[in-house]
């Protein structure tokens, strides 16, 4: 009997089911009562979908209680896409009722098809039949009486039949077809007996051969069944019998629940008869399912393990059941026969364990749990989620405390911070663990040492199997395999997880991928086969890749063909350009673009990590350098300057003769954030030399010289040389008023960096004059106008600038000089000193220092006025009128504004953002308890963390920078003061 070509006919008039058996490539044999008076018919394997069919043979419908040997009829599938089985032709055959009889001898029979009693999950699943026939039966009549063994019995009997939907099961006896199983031969009966209509009967029926289209050639079964070689339900096997492989290791930790749950899933109480394990490669599947069959090895009449990556794998080791419970009687058999063999044995024998380990293919386990039933229990291990029949059991990494746990069980080692480093390192996974704490103990490394090595080696590691330790089992053998069963299925995927390989392993936004594929439709297919295999996690809007499984990816491997160093590189390039297209083009001016930078930047610095300087291409040197002028706007000074450094370094080798501009301009950005870290000398060094250069390659008169102009004109400013700085600066103005005008935005900025570094070099007045002039320029003076705002914020920060220079020199004074009037000494004698310099400083508002609220007040309304509550530039307004407030002694207000934005920076901008620091800063200061030898060290470390925003990072190095006594008392901190840059 060949499975393929068993079906199941669905009568949607009747609504009623049975079952049938393809005899030529579209003709179907069942019994005539599955068809009578249907008006639509349709057909499917076992594994295949629905197909139209029609009713071909009988012509007239016959009288089935005057003639029951006439239950029979052929059926024809008309949907011209059916694909037929391949497979040899059937063999027909009929008993011989002339043959001398042997008293030993048997005549076994076996079906299969869709008994009533199988319903599971609302769908039919099919059954084995097997049992004797009776010889002399349906001489005259035509009918076969067949009787089943025990285990075959269905459970739950309907109110018209125990075999109800088994009915147009085809009847074999050996390889032969000898009938068609019509029914019960008494439906009040126990159901061991069955009744079919014999095929020689059906020959010799007219129409019956014209439609099969040639005479079916009857041959004579033959009785295979002796004494010495019994039918399968007739042999026992030992209680217990088993392959288990022996467990790997006793060590097993963290997987308690789990085998719990699947000890419940598989209890004698549960109607579950088929459980599935699935999950990533290396989690753990074999080592649960391993660790359960051990455990209840006694529970079981039998527990086999088959090997399931393939269908001959599973026919393999069935055939090895059969030939170990037979011994010598099944020698001669091939894999096929032991194999079958080996099914009708389970059918007969019920109470066992059938773990199918890695499984790949559902479809080739349904052709064994289909046949088995509910006989036994069926454990399926599989790296793929979809398709099977009973809800999947999904077996996850280990818990962070898990993990460290077994990876100190496995090397002895009590370095708890190297442990839970190297455990999350290694993403939890039980595999790698496991692979690695061999490695550390038989070569009697630290933790740490080999933490070192993956790092630098982890092709060479991933692929390392220690002594003991299965070579088909380490990390990189098991993802190689999965790799190639996608390259298989679809190339794109192994593409598209080599791409996400350089990302972070979470959020990754599935619109960032939208590029790589021409039909988003593809994207969704190609992500849900990736999730299939539990090689990423996605949703509706962004993807996660286990971080061991991206190590993998992207780490090239000349002997695995889907790693090969330029399959490596080739992804790292996309990756790469993926990410510069989907960054917004304006990394500081256009805000409204922060929360898509804020999704994107965590995947670019992985990028950056991942990839080395010397394999930076043009692209990625565009997007360092996006990159670091985002960061630097962000606060993240420190980590900007590294990208901006790598930026210009790689432009050498990355960048053709025809980027020269980026390359100038590169230059510029890094000189600024030199400044910005505090390293005055370098800043101007590199801004002197990008000067140069931009003067040689485009005049003196080009756009982008002026702005290097001013860039190079601040650096003189950080380092003291304000000589230079006001010269660069002014000639910088004068030559965009004669480029674009007095009102252009450009001039305002150029005059703005002007009237900062004049205020720098106390040029307070003339300072003042530039910033209230661009204020009053008609230009500007539309409402909603951001210059408009923007000027008014610059010009209030300068009075608070210039106001806290006087609160500071007086503070200064005081530390220095002990005049503390009351005795007081230290820290808190001049915290206490400060309230009365700020009310002295508020007084001195009719020296137009006052304002600076007035402009403060004025730069939020309009900031409001042209954007959003949440807008960075509404928040940047809020927090200067809170320190305004604070400064001027208006702490009630400053304390309602502050703690409104706060929770507002944290929702919308990074962590390190200077707003979110400035108002966490000013919040740590309202809030204080009053401990005031405790509030300069807690500023200092707040600030210190933060890598220094702008506006508090200014203030502090023009005031505090200049107090030597009163900085020794803040916890030691001091900013870098070089001094002046001379010529």
């Amino acid at each position: 009997m060949d499975g393929q070509r068993v079906v199941e006919i669905w009568d949607e008039s009747g609504k009623s089911a049975g079952t049938g058996y393809l005899v030529t490539d579209r003709l179907i044999l069942t019994a005539f009562h599955n068809v009578e008076g249907a008006g639509r018919l349709e057909a499917r394997r076992l594994l295949g979908e629905w197909v139209a069919a029609e009713i071909v043979w009988p012509q007239e419908p016959p009288d089935l209680k005057r003639e029951p040997q006439a239950d029979a009829a052929l059926i024809r599938i008309t949907d011209q896409s059916w694909v037929p089985p391949h497979g040899a032709p059937v063999r027909w055959g009929r008993i011989d009722h002339t043959a001398p009889m042997v008293s030993n001898e048997q005549l076994g029979f076996n079906a299969q098809g869709f008994p009533r009693s199988e319903l599971r999950n609302e769908q039919r699943d099919t059954k084995q039949i097997s049992g004797d026939i009776e010889r002399l039966t349906g001489l005259k009549s035509g009918l076969i009486t067949a009787y089943v063994n025990r285990v075959a019995t269905p459970e739950k009997p309907s109110a018209t039949s125990w075999w109800k939907g088994a009915s147009g099961a085809a009847l074999f006896s050996g390889p032969w077809l000898i009938g068609v199983i019509v029914g019960d031969r008494d439906r009040q009966y126990s159901a061991n007996q069955l009744t079919a209509v014999s095929v020689a009967s059906l020959v010799a029926r007219s129409g019956f051969v014209e439609t099969l289209g040639n005479e079916p050639l009857l041959e004579t079964v033959v009785p295979r069944e002796t004494p010495n070689s019994r039918m399968a339900y007739e042999v026992e096997a030992p209680h217990g019998l088993n392959n288990l492989p022996e467990l790997p290791s006793r060590t097993f930790v963290g997987r308690d629940e789990a085998l719990a749950a699947l000890a419940e899933k598989l209890s004698a109480d549960s109607r579950n008869t088929t459980q599935t394990i699935h999950g990533l490669g290396g989690v753990g599947k074999s080592t649960l399912a391993l660790h359960y069959a051990h455990a209840h090895v006694a529970s079981y009449s039998l527990v086999w393990w088959i090997r399931s990556d393939n269908a001959d794998l599973i026919r393999t080791d069935l055939a090895a059941l059969g030939h170990r419970i037979r011994g010598e009687q099944g020698d001669s058999e091939t894999i096929h026969e032991a194999a079958d063999w080996a099914i009708g044995w389970l059918q007969t024998h019920p109470g066992w364990l059938l773990v199918y380990d890695n499984a790949e293919n559902p479809e080739d386990i349904r052709l064994v749990t289909g046949s088995l039933g509910s006989a036994g229990h069926h454990l399926v291990t599989s790296r793929f989620q979809h398709g099977w029949n009973s809800e999947p059991f999904e077996l996850r990494m280990l818990d962070a405390e898990a993990s460290a746990n077994l990876l100190k069980l496995l090397t002895g080692s009590d370095d708890d911070a190297g442990i839970r480093a190297l455990a999350d390192e290694l993403g939890h996974l039980p595999l790698a663990l496991q692979q690695a704490g061999a490695y550390i103990r038989q070569r009697h490394l630290t933790v740490a040492e080999y933490h070192q090595l993956f790092n630098r080696r982890p092709d060479r590691l991933t692929a390392t199997a220690p002594g003991g330790f299965d070579p088909a089992r380490t990390m990189a053998r098991i993802w190689r395999i999965t790799l190639e069963i996608l390259q298989e299925r679809d190339p794109r995927a192994v593409e598209l997880l080599r791409v996400l390989a350089w990302y972070a392993p979470v959020e990754i936004p599935r619109g960032l991928l939208e590029p790589f594929v021409e039909d988003l439709l593809d994207l969704d297919d190609i992500l849900a086969l990736l999730a299939g295999y539990h090689l990423i996690t996605f949703g509706r809007e962004a993807i996660g890749v286990h971080t061991l499984v991206q190590t993998v990816a992207r780490t090239p491997a000349t002997d695995d063909s889907q790693r090969l160093p330029e399959l490596i590189a080739v992804a790292r390039d996309t990756a790469t350009d993926l990410i510069h297209r989907a960054l917004p083009n304006d990394p500081e001016g256009d805000a409204s673009e922060w929360p898509r930078w804020m999704a994107l930047l965590p995947h670019a610095e992985a990028l950056f990590r991942h990839a080395s300087p010397e394999s930076d291409s043009a692209t990625t040197v565009r997007l360092l350098g996006k990159a670091g002028r985002f960061l630097g706007r962000q606060g993240r000074r420190r980590t900007a300057l590294v990208l901006l450094e790598r930026s210009v370094d790689s432009s050498g080798h990355a960048l053709s003769a025809g980027d020269e501009d980026l390359s100038l301009l590169l230059r510029g950005y890094l000189a600024d954030a030199c400044r910005e870290n505090g390293d005055r000398r370098r800043a101007v060094e590199v801004a002197e030399s990008a000067l140069a250069d931009q003067e040689r390659a485009h005049g003196e008169d080009a756009p982008s010289v002026i702005r290097a102009r001013l860039t190079l004109a601040k650096a003189y400013a950080s380092a003291g040389n304000y000589d230079r700085a006001r010269g660069l600066a002014r000639s910088a103005v004068e030559q965009r008023v004669r480029d674009v005008g007095e009102g252009h935005e450009e001039t305002i900025r150029a005059r703005n960096d002007l009237a900062l570094i004049l205020a720098q070099a106390e040029e307070n007045g003339p300072a003042f004059a530039i910033v209230e002039e661009n204020i009053s320029r008609p230009e500007i003076q539309v409402e909603g106008d951001a210059r408009a705002w923007q000027t008014r914020a610059l010009l209030s920060r300068m009075s608070v600038m210039v106001s806290m220079r006087d609160v500071f020199r007086n503070l200064a004074t005081f530390v220095t000089n002990g005049e503390n009037g009351g005795g007081e000494t230290g820290v808190a004698g001049a915290f206490r000193e400060m309230s009365e310099i700020f009310v002295a400083v508020q007084s001195a508002a009719t020296d137009g220092r006052g304002n600076a609220m007035v402009h403060a007040e004025q730069a939020l309304a309009e900031a409001r006025s042209a954007r959003t509550a949440e807008h960075p530039d509404v928040l940047t307004a809020q927090i200067h009128l809170a320190h305004v407030c604070l400064m001027f002694g208006d702490v009630e207000r400053a304390s309602t504004l502050i703690h409104e934005v706060m929770p507002i920076c944290e929702r919308v901008l990074t962590e390190k953002s200077p707003m979110t620091v400035e108002a966490r800063a000013l919040m740590t200061l309202l809030d204080f308890d009053g401990d005031l030898e405790r509030l300069g060290p807690l500023m200092m470390n707040l600030l210190a963390e933060a890598e220094f925003p702008l506006p508090l990072q200014q203030l502090l190095e023009d005031f505090y920078g200049r107090v030597d006594a009163l900085q020794m008392k803040l916890s030691g901190f001091r900013f870098p003061d070089e001094g002046p840059v001379t010529d």
